[in-house]
């Protein structure tokens, strides 16, 4: 079980593991160096994404996976008639039965998937008349499952019975059997009874073993009397299991026979039993009649005598520990809810019903894979077409120009502002900007990785945005010529370091 569970967390961390290696890488290449040059992808961001998607089809999509495949397997074992290939079947059956202990189950649903298997496998070997060692352990394994299907008790009883010496194992198989079975068997019963007297045993475990002996009078009744009564007498046992097996053993008792029926009358007269077990209690008034009348009176007097000498008698009962474990158990068995039960119900429930909502939307992404795999090739290439046409507009789409504010053109100097200030003299520089973005931390990352790029020159302009926050507007250069402006952005765009770029001209103030 510890190693299916270690098996099942490492198998998942190497798939997350190499889907983050070979496709997260490839995605950031194809976002940093093909859809968005200009730096307009979060890369935080990306990454969580990218890891969170990769987790999730690592853990979850690989589970549905192999949960889809054993559904599939197990039905068409299902279907198989009984007249195909009888070795091909098994083999089948036993590669489902090794397939519930691969990585794709923790142990738990892994135990409840081989337990479904192991049903339609011991249906199989059963409809085949299969008895051999092998048959007999798949037929214990779907017995242990539910004891009370006796479809499989008769095979394994016979086997049992041909061996000669029994391990406890087998010893304990044979209890359940004679527990669970509609009518208790005689012969399960006799077997067992000789069997614990022949090792000495006497329990909880052996004794409803013992009474059923007595009770349906077999051949070794008076062996087991023999070997019980005197432990039940030396104890003083009055318990419900001891007044039954006195109350059957007294034909075979003897000597003792008068020791049991005192006992018997005592609890009669004590009344115990009456509401507890109304049928014991009157059994023991049947036994309680066949006493003399002396030994009534004297039973009735010193049951009389016990009763009056209790009242005086107080006894506590429950300590602190004993009560604190009587409110749980009332919250545990519904006699008092919790408000914190409650909550854990609600959130149960739905918790149930997010799983089972997105394992049927799994299933349904799985299916309509499967189905596109058996697409023709010319269907899978128009499908694929229609996949990369429809990612490519969605990239053009992001391609917005808002994040590239429009020139700014200098306005225009006339003759008469010249002659207003003939004391100055403007100046027009150019600058290229080359992007632009709303958070100051992209903007400082495009900065640094064309930094590394090897240009220089690079500065960021922060302005007010119309619609509220800021521009960090990227821009690099400082040039007395516009063409050389443009030199530079044709050269960067050349070298795909940029996507796009405009000139930018700025009046210079000159004294």
């Amino acid at each position: 079980m510890t190693y299916q569970t270690i098996k099942y967390f490492l198998v998942r961390v190497g798939i997350s593991i190499f889907l983050m290696g070979f496709l997260g890488f490839m995605i950031l290449y194809f976002f940093h160096e093909v859809a968005s040059t200009a730096g307009r992808i979060d890369d935080d961001i990306l990454h969580w994404i990218l890891s969170a998607v990769f987790l999730f089809f690592g853990f979850v999509v690989y589970g549905l996976w192999g949960e889809r495949r054993f559904e599939k397997a197990l039905k068409k074992l299902r279907d198989i008639e009984a007249n195909e290939d009888e070795m091909g079947n098994i083999v089948q059956f036993e590669r489902l039965i090794s397939f519930t202990h691969s990585s794709f189950f923790l142990p738990g649903m892994g135990k409840k998937l081989r337990d479904d298997v192991i049903k339609e496998y011991a249906d199989y070997l059963h409809s085949m008349g299969k008895d051999d060692p092998k048959a007999l352990r798949i037929y214990l394994k779907a017995y242990l499952q539910d004891p009370k299907d006796s479809r499989f008790r008769l095979p394994i009883l016979a086997s049992l019975k041909r061996q000669s010496q029994l391990p406890t194992e087998e010893i304990d198989l044979l209890l359940l059997m004679f527990k669970t079975g509609k009518v208790e068997d005689k012969n399960i019963a006799s077997q067992l009874a000789d069997i614990f007297m022949s090792k000495n045993w006497f329990n909880q475990k052996t004794e409803p073993v013992f009474i059923k002996a007595v009770e349906s009078g077999l051949e070794n009744s008076n062996d087991v009397v023999h070997f019980v009564l005197p432990r039940l007498l030396k104890k003083n046992r009055t318990d419900e299991y001891a007044l039954k097996f006195f109350l059957k053993s007294l034909s075979y008792a003897g000597a003792s026979a008068e020791q049991i029926k005192l006992t018997l009358g005592k609890n009669y007269c004590e009344g115990h039993w009456e509401s507890v077990d109304p049928d014991l209690h009157a059994q023991c008034g049947l036994v309680f009649e066949e006493l003399t009348e002396k030994q009534k009176e004297e039973l009735t007097k010193e049951i009389l005598n016990n009763k009056v000498d209790e009242r005086w008698k107080r006894v506590k009962l429950f300590g602190d520990e004993d009560l604190e474990t009587l409110k749980r158990l009332q919250f545990r068995f519904g006699v008092v809810r919790s408000g914190w039960t409650q909550i854990k119900e609600g959130v149960r429930y739905f918790s149930l019903l997010l799983k089972k909502g997105t394992k049927r939307v799994l299933l349904s992404v799985l299916d309509l894979l499967i189905q596109f795999g058996r697409l023709g090739l010319g269907a899978k290439l128009s499908t694929l077409f229609i996949l990369i046409l429809g990612g490519a507009i969605f990239f053009q789409i992001q391609k917005s120009p808002r994040l590239i504010d429009s020139p700014v053109l200098p306005k225009k100097i006339t003759e008469s502002s010249l002659d207003a200030r003939p004391q100055r003299q403007n100046q027009i520089e150019y600058t290229l900007q080359i992007a632009a973005t709303t958070r100051k931390k992209q903007a400082n990352k495009m900065t640094a990785k064309l930094k590394k790029k090897g240009v220089n020159g690079l500065y960021v302009v922060k302005t007010a945005r119309r619609g509220g926050g800021h521009w960090f507007k990227i821009r690099v250069g400082s040039f007395s010529d516009q063409e050389k402006a443009k030199e530079l952005g044709a050269k960067l765009a050349g070298q795909k370091l940029i996507q796009n770029y405009f000139v930018i001209a700025n009046k210079k103030r000159m004294p």
